[in-house]
């Protein structure tokens, strides 16, 4: 029977390996359901360069969906989460503000987050950045407003038939 690793290393879509600690890999639901599976003997560290890894090492969860910069954001999150179990959803939402301001962050970076949220099964992340959007959607006090902010263009005549 194999231990569980001290650091889980994490290919991101555009080639970037992060090494994820145990307890930021426990926030991440499908970290867990990857480490659960017959992975192999896990390997701390890479022979050779850290920030490139083969696609094919069954040691390295790859993420073909999520880029180094939206995994960054997230890692953070799971960090200040890990340490802090008593913050309440108001907080989580002030976080994420943060942390997506630290970023310069543009709306799309948000919407990237609300889509590895959901596939990294990360349920308080998932809430604060829809909470966000739906804040911003509120804000708005029009139809018009929204597809501005959103940068939505408006239909043709020919779509809406």
């Amino acid at each position: 029977m194999s231990q569980s690793p001290q650091k889980l290393q994490v290919l991101t879509s555009d080639g970037k390996l992060f090494d994820v600690s145990a307890e930021v890999s426990k926030e991440i639901g499908l970290t867990q359901s990857w480490l659960q599976q017959d992975t192999g003997d896990y390997i701390s560290h890479l022979a050779g360069d850290e920030d490139c890894a083969e696609p094919d090492d069954p040691n390295v969860l790859p993420l073909d969906r999520i880029s180094a910069h939206i995994f960054g954001i997230i890692v953070k999150w799971c960090e200040i989460v890990a340490a802090n179990r008593h913050v309440d959803y108001t907080e989580n939402c002030e976080l994420l503000q943060h942390l997506l301001n630290e970023a310069h962050a543009l709306d799309s970076t948000l919407f990237d987050v609300i889509v590895a949220a959901d596939f990294l099964n990360i349920d308080s992340l998932l809430q604060a950045s829809t909470k966000l959007v739906a804040d911003a959607i509120n804000a708005c006090n029009s139809v018009e407003a929204i597809r501005e902010r959103f940068n939505i263009p408006m239909p043709d005549e020919a779509e809406i038939e």
